[in-house]
C-alpha cells in the first residue's frame, strides 16, 4: 500500500514539474500582460486632489466650526494668533449645554498640522483634551475631527 501511495505523489509530482516547465513561456506573457494592465488601470486611477502645501509657521485669525450631527450641536470658535497661541470658545447647544466655555493655549504648526495644546490647569470636564490636531486645507479652511472651520 506505502508503494502505491509513493508511486502515486512521484507521479503527480512530475506532471506538476512538467507542467511548470511547459508553461513558463505562457506565464511570461502572461505575466508581461497583467503588468501592462495594471500599468493601465493605475494611468486610469483619478489624482486626487491637489493637497494645499502650508509654508508658514504661525497662522492668524478666527476660525468658525459648526457641528450638527443627531447627537450634538455645537459651535466653536477657533481664534489663532500669530504669537503662537490661540483661543478656543464653545458653545454647546446639545447634549449639554453645561461643556460650553473658553479656554486659551498654545499651538504649532508641522507641514499642513496645527498641534494644539491645552493647559494643564484647565476645567477637564469641559476641555478633556491635552492636545488635538486640525488639518490646514487651504487658506481659508481647518479641518477638526473631519468637519472644516472656516475663517470668519
Amino acid at each position: 500500500m506505502n508503494k502505491v501511495l509513493i508511486g502515486i505523489v512521484v507521479v503527480i509530482s512530475a506532471y506538476l514539474a512538467y507542467g511548470s516547465l511547459t508553461n513558463e513561456e505562457d506565464n511570461t506573457a502572461i505575466t508581461a500582460e497583467k503588468s501592462l494592465a495594471i500599468q493601465e488601470e493605475i494611468e486610469e486611477t483619478p489624482v486626487p486632489e491637489d493637497v494645499y502645501e502650508n509654508t508658514g509657521t504661525t497662522i492668524d485669525g478666527r476660525y468658525v466650526l459648526n457641528i450638527t450631527t443627531d447627537t450634538t450641536e455645537t459651535s466653536q470658535e477657533f481664534t489663532f494668533s500669530s504669537d503662537g497661541t490661540f483661543e478656543l470658545s464653545r458653545q454647546m447647544i446639545s447634549p449639554n449645554p453645561a461643556l460650553a466655555g473658553s479656554i486659551e493655549g498654545t499651538y504649532f504648526i508641522q507641514g499642513n498640522t496645527i498641534n494644539l495644546v491645552f493647559p494643564a490647569d484647565r476645567d477637564k470636564k469641559t476641555f478633556s483634551l491635552d492636545t488635538a490636531e486640525m488639518t490646514i486645507k487651504s487658506e481659508t479652511e481647518l479641518e477638526y475631527g473631519g468637519y472644516i472651520a472656516r475663517l470668519d
